[in-house]
């Protein structure tokens, strides 16, 4: 959780905005964000029926998230707005956030709290997203068969190839799959291809912690 707080002008009343990253979503590559705005009084310095005079207003990634009114005070802590919102992060997962609220205090009133304001960042979860295929290479090519090695910048959760630039896709583990300890790097036959004939070969692999395919050029 983050928070920021600021102090009323009047030096009697203290605004607290709150910040929780809820959830993430790695389909979307978003998080949901939940907020409370509270009001501390510091020894009961109360205020009510003041409709439209005070008024707030709450920001977070560049947009308004709750505004409003704060006609009444009746209690030492007062939840002034809650809710939640919706990031969406970075192509590579991360996201920070600038976060920020204002009050405006045009009562007139020497109990009320006055004008406050702050602001502050928050760093969100890194989001797992598509992994990155380091290297491709095919070898002892023989009319019938080759081998397939590759590497990636993350571990994986399995290995594809197709024959035909990406119409098909046949598992690799068909054909003697090996893989490396840390996931990251394998290899595999192909078997079954006929001499004199011309093939497109690609692969595309799953990152094991987001599930997102990344297929090769």
């Amino acid at each position: 959780m983050a928070s920021i707080s600021g102090r009323g002008s009047k030096k009697h009343h203290t605004y607290t905005f709150n910040l929780t990253e809820a959830s993430t979503s790695i389909a979307d590559n978003t998080s949901t964000m939940n907020y409370s705005f509270v009001l501390t009084d510091d020894a009961n310095w109360y205020w009510e029926s003041w409709g439209t005079k005070i008024s707030y207003s709450l920001s977070a990634n560049g947009s308004v998230i709750a505004s409003g009114y704060i006609p009444n005070h009746t209690s030492k802590t007062q939840t002034i707005a809650s809710g939640s919102f919706t990031v969406p992060h970075n192509d590579d997962g991360s996201k920070s956030i600038n976060y920020s609220f204002s009050v405006s205090d045009n009562s007139g009133q020497s109990y009320t709290s006055g004008n406050a304001s702050a602001s502050g960042s928050m760093t969100l979860t890194t989001i797992p997203r598509y992994l990155t295929i380091n290297s491709f290479n095919i070898s002892n090519i023989t009319e019938t068969s080759a081998v397939v090695s590759w590497s990636t910048s993350d571990a994986r959760s399995g290995t594809y190839y197709s024959l035909d630039g990406g119409t098909n896709w046949i598992g690799s583990a068909t054909h003697g799959e090996s893989l490396s300890s840390d996931g990251k790097s394998g290899s595999f036959n192909i078997n079954g291809l006929s001499a004199n004939k011309t093939y497109n070969i690609k692969i595309k692999i799953k990152r094991t912690d987001s599930g997102l395919w990344t297929e090769s050029d």
